[in-house]
Formats: C-alpha cells, sequence, structure tokens
C-alpha cells in the first residue's frame, strides 16, 4: 500500500501545483477526487488489517 500512498501524494502535488499555477481544468479536479478517494480507501484497509 506504500506504493498508493506515492501515486496519491504525487497526483495531490500535481494538483497543488496546478493551483499556483492557475492552470487547472476539470481533469485537475477530476484528479483530486481520485486521489482523495484512493487515499481513504488506503487507510481504510490499513486500520481493517491491524484489527
Amino acid at each position: 500500500m506504500k506504493f498508493l500512498r506515492w501515486i496519491v501524494s504525487l497526483f495531490l502535488l500535481l494538483f497543488m501545483t496546478s493551483i499556483i499555477f492557475k492552470a487547472g481544468s476539470n481533469f485537475i479536479n477530476l484528479v483530486l477526487i481520485l486521489s482523495g478517494l484512493l487515499l481513504a480507501l488506503d487507510l481504510f484497509l490499513q486500520r481493517r488489517r491491524s484489527m
């Protein structure tokens, strides 16, 4: 799952960069939603395994 966190972190970094340089579009918003969902899924699965 560490690989998944790296991907999510990279997407969030790209999203923040696009906000700073005002190069955002609908695709960037979609990437943000996708990375947020992947992060939530990763955290949920990690808690489930530790129980």
